[in-house]
């Protein structure tokens, strides 16, 4: 209507309206647009609520009739915003569903995520990105993810996928993550292993790029026996297959199949054999070192526990302080949700030093007799 009156306001009289509320909710955009209209000649009419705008005094009646109608929308709004966010403190997700999940509703109708065909890709996401060997694009070009490097990023920190709810920042309390109502799809401690990943926490795995191959391990160790320089190595292609060969970079020194190098240095290998007097007592040293370390694991098990139970503590003093109201929503849930990460990484350390192998004098025994029986 603003560009037709625009390109056609020299046939244009007069702009009809049934109520003021129809012409605007907000009282200074309606004076911008009458003034606007005004210089173009252009008058503004209520049918049901005529006023002479050439009255001054009838200017504070037609402030009522905006104002009245802006007040309602602000009402309305803070209904809206009140219930969105005492629906998020109960665990349901208001908004749009994330990847992986659908917007539904459960048996009592509250708005609720459910898993559907993608949950498994995102499940697959995290999975991968836990053993800190991949960047996120890697990761994604891997599981052939048709979402942006970005999208994904934000995917791997949000925890609606271990199964909180965001509630919004509202009236001077800080945004907070309660537990929701929907199935996660991601358990704790993989999510907080990735968030280590992310943030560069965590020494990652895979080794840095080497020249070495398996095919010629044996490269830079093997000496020419004219020259005494170091063997390089190469592949060739040749009678339907590929060949490595080790050679001498000087020209007509030597030059010999990697397989024919490999099975002499095996068969010199195999000469190589400890008297049973010696590995008997190697073996006996590594079980007195074995046996010393599972001590001292289990001594480092036992002192996490009271680190446990004073995080327990905190959290009960902390939860009776928000039951008195001697601390906020936001300091409450954001202290609680520290505390519990903490609890959860000594419990998964703990966990991991006590599930070391029991089974390690049985190995040995078996390594030991493999190594001197001829």
């Amino acid at each position: 209507m603003k560009q037709y009156i625009k390109t056609n306001h020299k046939k244009i009289d007069a702009l009809l309206f049934v109520k003021w509320d129809r012409f605007s909710r907000n009282l200074e955009f309606a004076l911008t647009e009458m003034r606007s209209l005004a210089s173009l000649d252009i008058e503004v009419e209520c049918m049901e609520q005529p006023l002479d705008l050439s009255v001054p005094e009838n200017l504070a009646i037609l402030a009522t009739y905006l104002a009245f109608p802006e007040i309602e929308n602000k009402k309305i709004s803070k209904r809206v915003k009140d219930g969105m966010v005492t629906a998020a403190q109960q665990g349901c997700y208001m908004g749009s569903s994330p990847i992986g999940y659908t917007n539904g509703r459960d048996l009592l109708e509250n708005a609720v995520l459910q898993p559907n065909e993608r949950a498994d890709e995102i499940k697959m996401l995290f999975k991968e990105m836990t053993t800190g060997t991949k960047s996120v694009k890697q990761v994604k070009e891997y599981l052939k993810i048709k979402e942006s490097t970005s999208t994904c990023q934000r995917i791997l920190r949000n925890k609606v996928y271990i199964g909180q709810v965001k509630v919004p920042e509202y009236e001077n309390t800080p945004e907070y993550w309660v537990k929701g109502l929907h199935e996660p799809l991601i358990d704790e401690a993989t999510f907080y292993r990735v968030q280590d990943v992310l943030d560069k926490r965590i020494v990652k795995t895979n080794p840095k790029y080497s020249k070495k191959r398996n095919e010629l391990y044996l490269r830079d160790f093997l000496k020419c026996p004219i020259c005494g320089n170091k063997l390089s190595g190469s592949a060739c292609k040749g009678n339907g297959g590929v060949y490595h060969y080790y050679y001498c970079q000087s020209a007509g020194h030597i030059s010999i199949r990697a397989e024919e190098a490999h099975n002499e240095f095996i068969k010199m290998l195999c000469t190589f054999k400890p008297k049973q007097q010696v590995a008997d007592l190697y073996a006996e040293i590594l079980k007195d070192v074995s046996k010393e370390r599972k001590g001292g694991f289990k001594v480092k098990a036992k002192s996490i526990s009271p680190q446990i139970e004073n995080l327990e503590t905190k959290l009960i003093t902390l939860q009776d302080k928000w039951l008195e109201g001697k601390t906020n929503d936001g300091d409450y849930h954001a202290m609680k949700e520290r505390i519990e990460k903490q609890m959860l990484e000594l419990k998964l350390e703990q966990e991991q030093i006590l599930s070391i192998d029991t089974n390690f004098d049985s190995k040995l025994d078996f390594g030991v007799e493999s190594t001197v029986k001829p």
